[in-house]
């Protein structure tokens, strides 16, 4: 049975003034597949190639060329790269290379151009430690301990020294003598000073730090300059306590946004009209 691809390449074939692939098969050559305008598609596989190293080319006598997804090893042209393999019609490339020559005295590298490069560098022995001396030779890397001052990279010690092969400084003074200061050490920006909190979280006392000693003062507002407690509808009296239709601790009532307010005697302060009436 003649199939139908080569039955109509049989038609079209003897139209044609040229040499067609029929005529070849008339005279003896090899049967091949044949397009459509009756010249032959192929001969063999390698004229069936794409031009994609990711695909298997194949020619067929009777369906000519054909073009598969392939898996196999390629090559993605990245010389800093391993084991590429053929994905989805693509070469994707694999594990990075590693460049070691296995010598200490070189830093070992690749690069998309070149591929790998080993060049010898004073760098290459560098063990971190400010109190050696860093050297290569044909035996390799030899790091000597010497001594002087070094620097530990560390803003809370001062007059840095190496001993027995370690940096080490004392540690930095950071008091200011201002008794109401924080004072503290950050080992990457060194000394700093915070203000003492001395809040009592009472609305009705005022929350000062005494310079000379550092100790909290919270004294009681004075009970003839009257503030208003807004949820108590009273005012600051004597002891930091609000009074008015009842005692309420100041510390313990919710304020207005920007704290109690002072109003005359016998008004109280309004948190939305923001006035005294």
């Amino acid at each position: 049975m003649v199939n139908r691809r080569f039955a109509v390449c049989l038609v079209l074939a003897w139209a044609s003034a040229a040499t067609s692939c029929l005529q070849q098969r008339a005279i003896g050559q090899d049967l091949f597949a044949c397009d459509y305008g009756g010249t032959c598609a192929c001969q063999v596989d390698k004229d069936c190639n794409d031009g994609n190293a990711c695909t298997v080319d194949h020619c067929d006598a009777d369906l000519g060329c054909s073009n598969t997804a392939s898996t196999d090893p390629c090559e993605d042209g990245n010389p800093c790269t391993i084991n590429d393999h053929c994905v989805q019609l693509s070469c994707k490339g694999g594990p990075a290379k590693v460049c070691d020559d296995h010598d200490p005295c070189t830093s070992d590298s690749c690069g998309v151009s070149v591929g790998c490069t080993y060049v010898k560098s004073k760098t290459a022995c560098n063990d971190g430690d400010p109190c050696t001396i860093d050297t290569c030779d044909a035996s390799g890397c030899a790091h000597a301990v010497t001594t002087g001052a070094c620097d530990d990279g560390d803003a809370c010690t001062l007059d840095d020294t190496c001993a027995s092969g370690t940096c080490k400084g004392a540690p930095t003074g950071c008091d200011d003598a201002n008794p109401c200061t924080v004072d503290a050490c950050d080992a990457t920006s060194g000394c700093t000073h915070s203000a003492k909190t001395c809040d009592d979280s009472n609305p009705c006392t005022s929350d000062t730090c005494d310079s000379a000693s550092g100790a909290c003062k919270n004294a009681p507002i004075d009970a003839n300059f009257p503030f208003y407690c807004p949820t108590s509808e009273a005012i600051c009296g004597a002891g930091g306590m609000c009074w008015g239709p009842t005692a309420v601790d100041c510390s313990t009532v919710i304020l207005c946004p920007d704290a109690c307010h002072a109003c005359a005697t016998g008004q109280k302060f309004d948190c939305e009209k923001k006035g005294c009436f």
